[in-house]
């Protein structure tokens, strides 16, 4: 999250929608005495912690009212994304970041149980909302609480998808005053290394303990860039490429995603009908 007063505008950090590359490319123009990143503590909350470079739009309004009551006239910019391909982006961070198993390293038949477990355990869970006290699956927070400003405000916010990070670019840079290039987003990483290296760089545990040693970081480096040239490496694999899944679960999935995020495809619909920016 970027809060630039100096230039008049707020950038909401939507999870898996370019946020983190936007945040970088926008670092610049952050109000120095303002930085939303990472955790605050917070006794009050389950998670005794505020995952402040996720909250939502409420939750900054409710979690920093004197910074809210300076910067709810701004322009609120924010990205949001067809939730089905966010919620496979979000699979991918999860499994990089908290999960036991790197799926970017891992044989098809591991993606595929590490992927299948993952979805009966946000099935479990219902729907999107459930996730906002889970620290782990800040990735999977529904896209509305960004997208919504709270009951009774009158909030200025300019909302793009993001497959219109061109006009999104043009808007921040006439905010800016200078022009702003974000670059291209991100793909999929997918590895195929032998399988001694795949191992142990599938297994996030062990890839805990070698980062303590010297020269781990370089020596991982280097076997990443040694996959660099495969066939999987480049590739833009399909959901069941990617996750061994037949037509029919991967319908499923689909059909699992919808329901999960409800919501977010009634206000994400509303949007899209809409002209942009979109002032709500």
């Amino acid at each position: 999250m970027i809060v630039s007063r100096r230039h008049g505008f707020v950038f909401m950090h939507n999870p898996k929608v370019a946020g983190s590359s936007v945040r970088a490319t926008l670092e610049p123009w952050r109000d120095p005495d303002v930085d939303l990143f990472e955790t605050d503590p917070d006794p009050a909350s389950p998670l005794h912690r505020v995952d402040r470079a996720h909250i939502g739009i409420a939750e900054f309004a409710r979690h920093y009212p004197a910074l809210w009551a300076e910067v709810r006239g701004l322009a609120f910019f924010v990205l949001y994304r067809d939730p089905f391909a966010r919620f496979l982006s979000s699979v991918n961070e999860y499994c990089r970041v908290y999960g036991e198993t790197d799926i970017r390293f891992a044989a098809q038949s591991e993606r595929r149980k590490v992927f299948l477990d993952l979805v009966a355990r946000l099935r479990e869970l219902g729907s999107a909302e459930a996730v906002m006290e889970i620290l782990e699956l800040t990735h999977f927070r529904p896209q509305w609480i960004y997208l919504t400003p709270p009951e009774g405000v009158d909030l200025d916010l300019r909302a793009f998808d993001l497959k219109e990070m061109s006009g999104f670019a043009e808007a921040l840079s006439d905010c800016i005053g200078a022009p702003v290039d974000f670059g291209r987003e991100n793909g999929s990483e997918q590895f195929d290394l032998p399988l001694p290296m795949r191992r142990i760089l599938a297994n996030n545990s062990i890839k805990k303990q070698l980062r303590k040693l010297p020269g781990a970081m370089w020596a991982m480096q280097q076997l990443r860039q040694r996959s660099a040239g495969t066939s999987q490496s480049g590739a833009r694999l399909s959901v069941q490429e990617r996750y061994g899944l037949t037509e029919a679960e991967h319908r499923e999935v689909e059909t699992f995603v919808q329901g999960f995020y409800a919501r977010d495809l009634g206000v994400i619909s509303g949007l899209a009908q809409a002209a942009h920016p979109v002032e709500a």
